[in-house]
């Protein structure tokens, strides 16, 4: 299964938030996630994942999980060779929001609550 196919099973499901990094020692990306880390509330009821990604492996969620191998998810949304970026990805699959450098979560999830499912989800809420 390539790792494109792997994002694929989640859409319509899930939104993810790719941190793409040369490291997992990236200040920027350790930034990021302590940002992170106490929204898990907020995480699940926008039903956002976090992958973080980097050149050789990456890992779900925000917690020091086992990296998988793969390369292909790191070449494809990084192709600019950043050292750090962060790539809003809809329930649709397609790109909402990019970012260069560690932003608030507040800024993230309001992008979010604009999206017209979003709107949607909370209207039935």
């Amino acid at each position: 299964m390539s790792y494109t196919q792997h994002l694929n099973k989640h859409q319509w499901k899930d939104r993810l938030l790719l941190a793409i990094s040369d490291s997992y020692e990236n200040i920027a990306l350790q930034k990021q996630l302590t940002l992170f880390k106490d929204t898990e509330k907020e995480l699940i009821e926008r039903k956002l994942l976090i992958y973080q990604i980097t050149p050789s492996d990456y890992k779900k969620g925000l917690q020091n999980s086992k990296p998988l191998k793969g390369s292909s998810l790191y070449q494809q949304y990084n192709q600019e060779k950043k050292d750090f970026k962060l790539i809003l990805i809809g329930l649709d699959g397609g790109v909402k929001e990019t970012y260069f450098s560690p932003t608030p979560p507040a800024e993230i999830y309001g992008v979010i609550d604009q999206m017209p499912m979003r709107q949607q989800e909370l209207r039935k809420q």
